[in-house]
């Protein structure tokens, strides 16, 4: 993306009431803790690093939605 970042994308998301509550998966090729960590106070409710495998994503997804 190249005006911001995915975790600026997501702070931004937090902030609109439409999607305070709406479950966001961030998928990115950084997945190491630290990345994990900026996620979660990003306000993400998960991260998958890339490659990932679409049955994972299903079931991060099912978890989120329950």
């Amino acid at each position: 993306m190249p005006d911001m970042n995915g975790f600026e994308l997501c702070r931004r998301l937090r902030q609109l009431p439409v999607s305070i509550n709406m479950p966001i998966i961030m998928l990115t090729a950084a997945s190491g803790e630290e990345d994990r960590m900026m996620a979660k106070k990003a306000g993400a409710n998960d991260l998958l690093g890339k490659p990932f495998n679409l049955d994972t994503l299903s079931e991060h997804i099912k978890v989120l939605l329950k």
